[in-house]
């Protein structure tokens, strides 16, 4: 597992990294260290999730990049946080996120950087709200 990559830098909570974040662009790194700026024929067998360190340089990534990075960021603050992956299958089509969700004092927020339409940090009273409202936008 890597160390600390938060030590030492200008972010220090949920909002510096969400500003962090609206820099990454969507695309992907392959298993030739390539980067695609599209979700291509090449992305099943070559995709690589990137560690948040090489995500911090490449600012290019999908969904599961930045859910890990932002993972990272909330263990190191010791703050509790969890992430989901939800998909759904319609006519020919397969449709899959990934989310991560974090504990704010007495209530949960869902930090959403790459699903466009919803980017922000959205605060819930409860985790079950939250899953079933992302759940409702999602499906």
């Amino acid at each position: 597992m890597e160390k600390d990559i938060f030590a030492g830098s200008s972010i220090k909570d949920e909002l510096d990294l969400k500003k962090c974040m609206t820099q990454i662009e969507f695309g992907y790194l392959d298993n030739e260290d390539n980067i695609h700026y599209e979700i291509d024929s090449e992305f099943r067998d070559s995709f690589v999730l990137q560690s948040p360190r090489i995500l911090m340089k490449s600012f290019v990534g999908t969904c599961f990049d930045e859910v890990e990075l932002a993972r990272k960021f909330f263990e190191e603050k010791e703050i509790e946080c969890k992430t989901y992956f939800i998909m759904a299958k319609g006519a020919g089509t397969v449709q899959n996120h990934a989310f991560v969700i974090f504990q704010n004092e007495d209530s949960w927020a869902w930090f959403e950087n790459y699903w466009k339409e919803f980017e922000g940090i959205h605060y819930y009273i409860s985790k079950e709200r939250l899953i079933k409202d992302v759940y409702d936008k999602f499906v």
